[in-house]
């Protein structure tokens, strides 16, 4: 089973998805997902099932369920912030999103 990455392209308003194989290392883009505002930092849930992006540009905390067997990214929500986020991390159990911030 291969290995998902996501990089957050913050110029583009894009997340980039790669496949990684496990055997060679070697890298696939997948698909872009466009992102409103900036992406910028990220964390996955514990369970891998869910990623959460910080962005700069339009303060923003949006969340995607990740498809399981593709990697693809759903969105499936957003909250504003008041200021742009640094960090941006769950509980162990994946119940709470912590986001901080320079402000």
């Amino acid at each position: 089973m291969p290995y998902h990455m996501y990089v957050a392209v913050q110029g583009d308003n894009k997340i980039s998805v790669f496949t990684i194989d496990p055997d060679t290392g070697g890298m696939t883009l997948q698909s872009d997902v466009a992102v409103d505002g900036g992406p910028f930092t990220m964390a996955i849930s514990p369970d891998r099932r869910f990623l959460y992006v910080g962005c700069r540009e339009i303060t923003q905390l949006v969340s995607f369920e990740i498809d399981q067997s593709s990697g693809g990214l759903t969105q499936n929500g957003s909250v504003p912030l008041d200021a742009w986020p640094v960090y941006v991390a769950t509980d162990r159990r994946g119940r709470y999103v912590l986001s901080s911030y320079y402000q």
